[in-house]
């Protein structure tokens, strides 16, 4: 059995028309080479090309991290302070276990005096004594950066509260500004991994 092919032919006067008489055994030959280069090409790709990483866009198959950390800045202290010293403070949750772990990283800032968590409506008003003592110097002795502490207990439920509900404020108090230097409020960061 034959088949008959059409060839198209480009010339300087037109177009024209050849047919080619072909086996059906030559046809099945033709086909089984183009697929064999075809299943080589896809082999190859698989093969030398690098898995590509889940897209920034695509959520979905990466996993959520979730921090809460505040900061730390003169200009969030009420009234705001000059200065160039700047910090961090991180709470991890460890809701399995009631516990919460508190780093502060502070740079460019000497003789620090207290680290307190204290609710946000209590930040006008000094005299609201504070939710935590993160870090006191008369009891923890000389500011060891990064500074972390552990808590668990009834102070991890206050603590999380406050921290969840974004009305948590880390102020940081020294010696030259015993009503506090830097300050920053406790905000959620959503990252993926």
């Amino acid at each position: 059995m034959y088949r008959l092919l059409c060839l198209q032919e480009l010339c300087d006067d037109g177009c024209n028309l050849h047919f080619v008489k072909m086996s059906a055994e030559t046809v099945r030959s033709n086909r089984m080479r183009m697929w064999s280069g075809c299943l080589a090409l896809v082999g190859a790709l698989l093969l030398f090309v690098p898995q590509m990483p889940a897209q920034q866009g695509d959520e979905s198959e990466r996993n959520a991290v979730i921090t809460w950390s505040a900061d730390l800045l003169g200009r969030n202290e009420s009234p705001a302070v000059q200065t160039s010293a700047t910090g961090k403070a991180e709470f991890s949750f460890d809701f399995d276990h009631q516990t919460v772990t508190v780093q502060v990283d502070i740079q460019s800032l000497d003789n620090i005096s207290k680290i307190q968590l204290r609710p946000e409506h209590s930040r006008k008003d000094i005299k609201t004594p504070a939710l935590l003592t993160i870090y006191d110097a008369s009891k923890d002795g000389e500011f060891k950066n990064p500074f972390t502490k552990t808590i668990d207990g009834d102070a991890f439920k206050k603590i999380a509260e406050v921290v969840l509900n974004y009305e948590g404020i880390v102020e940081v108090s020294t010696k030259a500004h015993p009503n506090g230097e830097l300050a920053g409020l406790v905000e959620m960061h959503k990252t993926y991994k």
